[in-house]
């Protein structure tokens, strides 16, 4: 049986769910996921309870309305909208600091038919942080009695013409030791988001190259040390398109000690970041401060955005895609 639990923070509510092996503690702010445990361990990075609510790394967050990197000057039906502006011309995760990710979301839950679900709804203001659009926004964390897995499900309407990316910023740290070097991943994707060699904007899809090839399982380890000595950005840190939309096949398997990750997900493509931020958070993981490269792994399904035809929501409209996480022993 599923069971649940509710924690009151003067920031944030944190919704414990725990269903066998499986537990996750989802928070109200940024309709986000706080902490996953497998057999009591934790198996993401999750900062400090305290720290949690403004985290700037996105730890766990919803993002929204747009996940990635965008233009933050954009044209809706021959309309100019100027969108908030981080750094170089374009807007990072909706807003960052102001996006939905730092926003309270009222929550429910629901028990029904061996199935527990929270849901959280926010409406996201027409011209907040330059976006047009009333966007009603409900997402849902979906768990099944006796499974191994969640669900997060994406859903939102609006009255006006807008552009609408969803993603989770969940850090996996599964193998328990703030280091995925010994970690292996597949995806299936044979082409990836190319920049400017200046910018993280995505200007171009192009065949992945040899050290961002995971087609077959690798082990990171060696494809970071050339990515870091060859690649600008000096980390997995890009867009890979999915060679086929699959939902009946894990898109993403990632393996680390005793855990094995497997991600089903109608989004069409998804960013992979290998954390190498060194941003100085106390985690529940350790003891002090974690300042190393890969010492944790951003798997954020997603839509492309490239010309934002993929991304553009119409009035009256509704955007809905999931992603789904199954955990299971690492054989």
């Amino acid at each position: 049986m599923i069971k649940t639990s509710i924690m009151h923070d003067e920031k944030t509510d944190y919704i414990k769910v725990e269903n066998g092996r499986l537990t996750v503690i989802l928070s109200s702010i940024g309709a986000g996921v706080w902490e996953v445990l497998w057999d009591g361990n934790l198996i993401n990075l999750a900062p400090k309870r305290e720290m949690y609510p403004e985290d700037t790394q996105f730890n766990g967050k919803t993002l929204a309305r747009t996940a990635g990197r965008i233009p933050c000057d954009i044209t809706i039906n021959g309309k100019n909208y100027h969108l908030k502006e981080q750094q170089q011309g374009f807007c990072i995760h909706g807003g960052k600091m102001t996006s939905m990710s730092f926003k309270i979301f009222d929550y429910y839950i629901i028990n029904a038919d061996g199935k527990t679900l929270v849901e959280f709804t926010l409406t996201d203001k027409d011209g907040e942080n330059g976006y047009p659009g009333n966007l009603e926004t409900k997402i849902t964390y979906e768990f099944i009695d006796g499974k191994n897995q969640f669900t997060i499900r994406y859903h939102a309407t609006t009255d006006k013409d807008t552009i609408v990316s969803f993603s989770n910023h969940l850090y996996w740290d599964i193998n328990g030791i703030q280091n995925i070097s010994n970690d292996s991943l597949y995806i299936n994707a044979s082409k990836w988001g190319t920049n400017d060699g200046k910018s993280q904007l995505v200007t171009g899809i192009d065949n992945v190259p040899e050290c961002m090839d995971f087609r077959s399982m690798s082990v990171l380890g060696p494809k970071l040390d050339v990515i870091e000595k060859t690649i600008w950005e000096k980390t997995i840190d890009h867009l890979f398109v999915f060679d086929k939309v699959q939902e009946d096949k894990p898109q993403v398997i990632y393996k680390g000690g005793k855990v094995k990750l497997s991600l089903f997900t109608d989004f069409e493509a998804i960013n992979i970041y290998a954390d190498a931020s060194c941003s100085k958070y106390e985690f529940e993981n350790a003891e002090g401060l974690i300042l190393h490269n890969r010492r944790a792994l951003a798997l954020e399904p997603q839509q492309i955005a490239l010309g934002l035809s993929h991304i553009t929501l119409k009035a009256g409209d509704s955007v809905d895609h999931y992603e789904t996480y199954l955990i299971e022993d690492n054989d």
